[in-house]
């Protein structure tokens, strides 16, 4: 990780101020002091704490039936009888063997397992960031310089002592991103396919507020070890832990928010729809169905979701004046209005446009046009052409025009 300097933060890709939630404090991300430095406040959901109170405890009821059984299990194996018989007193002679060290370990090895679960949590750590840096591409000031520049200005914003370090990995077509840590380490790890070829965003509010996010899964200390062993523990009873979970991503959400709000619903268009149609939805549309898209399944698909599914988490980055739903479809709050989405913009200049839907030329028998030898339009005949929509050429059996003459072929 890398120590705050000026040549790091600097100009760049620098951070919206965003305005804090209504359930939250109302004096602003930060608070002065005169002869303190800025602080930031966490701006957790509300519910996390107390899951997190609730699954220690869990788990703490774990442990304990854990060692429980394994003491109850070592004590309690069974004395081996043995029926001998015995020449000199011509008789079956009825011995009773106690069972030695080993034969009370075999049978706790179930309790061992569960117990060898902190190390190899710790393990797997280390063996996650050893991939990271064995096969991953650092980003770095040199590399990937404008998704660096977001991370140390997310670092920065959140009062992190130092950078985290932060990675590009292949995204095989698979849109994601997360941060775990190993030791005192932190790190991020993005998927390649939030970049451009060359290392530019395809959506950049988008990827700084993935970014964003991630960092402040570091900053509420969701990666910390002690964190993740609750969290792993906690599979035992999988509706608290996934209930643990999406207040988590919650939390990070509001996170992401407070340093990029600019790319929310950019993150969001390209969580529902890929980064191919991102730029052609309507998010306002989509957020609008967690109103309408209720019953059993719906809650049920979210009951048991590790993140809150997409509509409700869309309504929580619109709806700033509550928390987001984490069990029940999300309520519109009275007296409040959230403002509307800007309109989907054109994609970066750069990116290769989204395909409407609809055929393509090539797909009813058009062939491309013939390399031409005439000069090129001028940038007036170019702008008037690039209004210009392909349509689909008549059938041959569409009936004559008005003028008598039949349709071309």
């Amino acid at each position: 990780m890398t120590e705050f300097s000026s040549s790091h933060i600097g100009g760049g890709y620098a951070p919206y101020p965003a305005q804090p939630q209504a359930y939250q404090q109302q004096n602003g991300q930060h608070q002065q002091h005169p002869h303190r430095p800025l602080k930031f406040q966490i701006p957790r959901h509300p519910g996390e704490i107390p899951l997190l109170v609730v699954t220690i405890l869990f788990v703490l009821a774990v442990v304990v039936l854990v060692l429980v059984g394994a003491i109850v299990t070592y004590l309690g194996v069974p004395d081996k009888v043995l029926v001998t018989h015995d020449a000199n007193l011509g008789k079956d002679v009825i011995s009773v063997a106690h069972p030695g060290f080993f034969e009370r370990l075999t049978a706790v090895l179930p309790f061992l397992f569960i117990m060898l679960l902190p190390l190899l949590i710790l393990f797997g750590r280390g063996v996650l960031w050893g991939s990271q840096r064995a096969q991953a591409v650092e980003i770095t000031p040199t590399q990937f310089p404008q998704a660096y520049q977001m991370v140390a200005n997310a670092a920065q914003h959140y009062g992190l002592k130092k950078i985290p370090e932060a990675y590009v990995v292949s995204g095989s077509g698979t849109i994601n991103a997360f941060s775990s840590g190993h030791g005192f380490r932190r790190f991020i790890v993005v998927y390649s396919d939030l970049f451009e070829a060359g290392g530019e965003a395809r959506d950049p509010d988008a990827l700084a507020f993935v970014i964003g996010h991630e960092c402040g899964h570091i900053s509420a200390g969701h990666t910390s070890y002690a964190r993740m062993l609750v969290f792993q523990i906690a599979q035992y009873f999988p509706p608290l832990q996934m209930a643990l979970s999406r207040a988590q991503e919650y939390t990070a959400d509001n996170h992401g928010y407070s340093v990029y709000p600019q790319g929310a619903m950019g993150t969001i268009r390209l969580l529902s729809a890929g980064k191919y149609l991102n730029h052609q939805i309507d998010v306002d549309t989509y957020t609008d169905r967690a109103m309408r898209d209720r019953g059993f399944f719906v809650w049920f698909v979210n009951f048991l979701a590790s993140h809150p599914i997409g509509t409700w988490r869309a309504w929580a980055l619109r709806d700033r004046s509550r928390a987001g739903a984490l069990f029940f479809a999300p309520k519109p709050t009275p007296g409040f209005a959230p403002p509307r989405s800007p309109q989907p913009a054109a994609p970066p200049q750069g990116v290769v446009p989204s395909v409407p839907l609809g055929r393509l030329p090539s797909a009813v028998g058009h062939t491309a046009p013939a390399p031409s030898h005439e000069p090129a339009l001028s940038a007036q005949h170019q702008a008037g052409h690039a209004h210009q929509h392909w349509a689909p050429p008549p059938r041959k059996d569409a009936p004559p025009r008005e003028d008598g003459h039949a349709p071309p072929a």
